[in-house]
């Protein structure tokens, strides 16, 4: 039973629909209240908060005070934020703990594997095993902690669960327990189809004028039932004449899996309809069977491949999965070679006279460490594959929030990875020279390895993602592993972005992806540690900027606002004999300033996503002057609160002349995550800055300047007057409640005023 000095009750708190509580103030570790478990259903916020019986009263008095007093300083009602928030309060029942969807939840009488998640640590757990007992419940063996969490799980009907309201008091969330991988291969091919059959009864599919993800890969078997409807027979091809069509690789197949349904373990098992997005389309452009053994040109490969799907469908949108790379790791460390160069060209769309530019998604390549002592410092040194150090792609490495081993015959060993942390297999840029591109962008789910006692390690299939067999006369399911898994994963999340956002540019949806990403506990437990931004950025290099959010990606909350602007700017001109710099652009955004300055000190956090596409000059003759690998550069900085609007058009004036100078004399970055030089490399560039919220209400101004590219130090190819086109992401990010941007923002909303400066 709960000790007496911790007994107390669980409270259901609910908003108002399309308003949210005030989380913070449902959170007093003075009073020893504790916010719980949060969910919205149907634009409604539901709160879940443990109050101690020591607490009730005093808890009960804001609410008291909120009638009968008024604030001192602002004149209004006091704990008006906490009591107006709220629109109703309830005894909490099992159903305030569970934050899985509602057709999740367990019927009456029904068994299942419940998550049973802590408040606290070992002993909130040894306390919950013991009300287990007592009821006769099975339970699992296995425990995991977090940093204020401990999960368990647990098999019982719900009115069996409900007995834990009243014995224990560190319950904080209950969510149904999933089956991983293994359990899907486990069963028969029979029941295999069984959970394909429920699944497809259940979805909707795209129409055929859907976006796609193209799947550049060793060809996709779409008889299978869950391709079939999503993948035609004539979005089908191969990219070399004489090549069959099929799938002997089985690659390919896995990868189609993944972009279309996203790891099929978790998909499988949901019971809610689903709705797709996005269609599938496949260029075979690798069978090992039949690779010749003399040297391949992979780049005219795949632009042959990606040239025959536009052919078919011509005004179809899509993105383009690449999860093949080549073999010879660390031979280029980040310098361009013929693939990954032709990957540029191709996204910029330098083959057509249009100029139609394309997203491409390409896997990192994979790093296999030999024992449990090499990871993670192999992370550090192995570096991305080519043709993954591509400038214009996004590179997509692999994390895993995979770690329940269930293979018997694995009983004793570990995860090697943590939680959140970066997969075993994912490969970096830490060990590329500093000119080179920051890659990978992005990570996303690539499963996990077991370690045993003694420090071996390997596979399994309980630590992989699941997804569709390429002989679905044999099996319908398959697990794999690995940057390819989240590459694929990736790309259908980025074509669920071009669904929403048709009309945006392929470098906007490029930035979204990677704007959206953030940090995991773990990831930030490392990151979060570095004292220099040398060391930032080499972190950075393995972790890349995070994992992306379809949600963060799709819409702006109330407490983080996305402001996004298309331009073309023209980076040089011609004057006489020779070319120079010719405008740099001041955007003056749609600021929320009397909402920021109503936070006051708080910290607010500034993102800034610059993406653009750049024309490739791989030839390797030092790339500088006239030789560098881009056509051209540009750089982004803020306007401090001390900066006129001309003393800041100045300044990054100042800013590229100094670095086409060479001189490093004036550039910024002491406030910033990374700093003025460590974002920019490449062609997409993204940082962090963290000040209060009363100074960022005067920063409402971004500058966008040209430096150096070969378009301007080589005139005799007639580029100096071309036009480059750029997406500008801008998010403001707080988490404070009390205040809501967007609705700011939205007042504001206008074009953002956009000023070409001369850079004479």
């Amino acid at each position: 039973m709960a000790s007496q000095a911790s007994a107390g009750v669980y409270l259901q708190f609910e908003s108002d629909s399309d308003h949210d509580l005030a989380l913070k103030s449902l959170d007093l570790p003075s009073l020893g209240v504790q916010l719980r478990a949060v969910r919205d259903i149907d634009g409604q916020q539901i709160a879940t908060v443990f109050v101690p019986e020591r607490s009730i009263a005093r808890f009960a008095k804001k609410f008291e005070d909120y009638v009968n007093e008024n604030d001192s300083r602002w004149g209004t009602p006091k704990n008006r934020l906490l009591a107006e928030s709220i629109k109703d309060i309830h005894l909490a029942t099992v159903r305030s703990f569970w934050t899985d969807t509602d057709d999740q939840f367990p019927g009456a009488g029904e068994l299942a594997w419940w998550e049973v998640w802590l408040d606290g640590g070992d002993e909130s757990a040894e306390a919950f095993r013991a009300f287990a007992e007592r009821e006769g419940l099975q339970i699992g063996q296995r425990a995991l902690r977090f940093v204020d969490r401990v999960v368990v799980l647990v098999y019982c009907v719900p009115e069996q669960m409900a007995k834990a309201l009243e014995q224990v008091d560190a319950l904080a969330e209950l969510r149904r327990a999933k089956h991983s991988a293994r359990f899907f291969q486990d069963i028969s091919t029979v029941e295999q189809h069984g959970w394909s059959d429920a699944l497809l009864a259940r979805t909707t599919m795209a129409g055929d004028d859907a976006p796609a993800v193209c799947i550049l890969d060793s060809g996709v078997t779409n008889s299978h039932p869950l391709l079939a409807d999503s993948l035609a027979t004539a979005d089908c091809h191969v990219a070399v004449t004489g090549w069959p069509s099929q799938d002997r690789d089985g690659h390919g197949t896995e990868m189609a899996g993944l972009a279309l349904w996203g790891d099929l373990a978790s998909t499988v098992e949901s019971a809610h309809p689903i709705q797709l997005h996005h269609r599938l389309e496949s260029a075979k452009i690798y069978d090992e069977a039949l690779q010749s053994a003399d040297p391949e040109l992979f780049g005219a490969i795949t632009l042959a491949g990606v040239s025959l799907t536009e052919v078919q469908a011509p005004h179809r949108q899509r993105v383009f999965g690449l999860a093949v790379t080549a073999d010879d790791k660390g031979r280029d460390n980040g310098s361009p070679s013929s693939w990954s160069a032709a990957l540029d060209n191709i996204a910029a769309g330098v083959d057509t006279a249009d100029e139609h530019r394309r997203l491409i998604l390409v896997s990192a390549g994979n790093n296999r460490p030999a024992n449990a002592d090499e990871y993670p410092d192999a992370l550090f040194t192995s570096g991305v594959h080519d043709p993954a150090q591509s400038w214009n792609a996004v590179t997509v490495g692999a994390m895993t929030e995979l770690d329940r081993i269930e293979e018997t015959a694995l009983d004793g060993w570990e995860p090697l990875a943590e939680v959140g942390d970066v997969a075993p297999m994912s490969t970096s840029s830490a060990s590329w020279e500093a000119q080179w591109p920051i890659k990978p962008e992005i990570v996303m789910e690539g499963g996990n390895f077991a370690r045993s006692p003694g420090g071996d390690i390997d596979a399994a299939d309980s630590l992989s993602v699941l997804t569709t067999h390429s002989r679905p006369d044999q099996r319908l399911f398959a697990t794999t592993n690995g940057t390819s898994a989240a590459c694929a994963t990736a790309a259908g999340l980025a074509a669920d972005i071009v669904a929403q956002y048709p009309t945006a540019w392929a470098e906007t949806i490029r930035g979204l992806v990677v704007h959206s990403a953030r940090w995991t506990p773990a990831m930030l437990q490392k990151l979060g540690g570095v004292a220099g931004m040398t060391q930032r950025e080499r972190l950075v290099r393995v972790f890349g900027f995070g994992v992306p959010s379809r949600e963060r990606a799709l819409k702006s909350a109330a407490s983080e606002v996305t402001l996004v602007a298309e331009r073309a700017i023209q980076p040089y001109k011609k004057d006489g004999s020779r070319t120079k710099m010719n405008h740099l652009h001041l955007h003056d955004l749609p600021w929320p300033r009397e909402a920021l300055l109503a936070l006051g000190e708080h910290d607010v956090r500034l993102r800034v996503t610059l993406s653009y596409f750049v024309e490739a000059n791989p030839a390797r003759r030092g790339w500088a002057h006239r030789h560098r690998y881009a056509s051209h550069a540009l750089r982004f900085d803020v306007k401090r609160s001390s900066e006129s609007v001309a003393q800041f058009g100045e300044r990054m004036l100042k800013l590229a002349r100094d670095e086409d100078a060479g001189s490093r004399a004036t550039a910024p970055g002491d406030d910033w995550y990374l700093g003025y030089r460590a974002r920019h490399r490449g062609s997409i560039h993204q940082d962090i800055l963290t000040v209060s919220a009363a100074e960022l209400a005067s920063q409402g101004m971004i500058g966008i300047a040209p430096v150096v590219g070969w378009w301007r130090e080589a005139p005799s190819h007639g580029r100096y007057d071309d036009v480059a086109r750029y997406s500008l992401i801008v998010s403001i990010e707080t988490d404070a409640q009390e205040v809501d941007l967007y609705q700011e923002v939205l007042a504001n909303i206008r074009v953002p005023v956009q000023v070409a400066v001369e850079t004479e």
